[in-house]
């Protein structure tokens, strides 16, 4: 097998998002946004979950959703691209508290 191939096959990377703060449906989406254009195409997505939050509870339910994004990129770069999005656009909250 050449491992190169194996890196340039296509992938599916299987993400969950989650807000509790502000408009959460329009960051769920606006996050599906960005995915698509900086990691893949979106190939299926779950229906919306709201669940109570542990560890610090004192803060408002979550909305989340799984989706599955197609991408071409290797995993690594593909961590990368997502730890952008989340560092520019999505996390505003601690660690274990409100996030929008």
């Amino acid at each position: 097998m050449n491992p190169s191939r194996h890196f340039n096959a296509m992938k599916e990377v299987f993400l969950l998002l989650g807000s509790n703060v502000g408009d959460t449906i329009r960051h769920l989406d606006t996050a599906r946004q960005l995915l698509m254009a900086d990691v893949g195409s979106l190939s299926r997505l779950s229906s919306l979950y709201r669940t109570k939050a542990w560890g610090i509870t004192n803060q408002p339910d979550f909305l989340n959703q799984v989706v599955v994004l197609i991408s071409h990129y290797p995993p690594l770069e593909v961590l990368d691209r997502i730890l952008s999005i989340e560092k520019k656009w999505v996390v505003t909250g601690l660690l274990n508290g409100g996030r929008e």
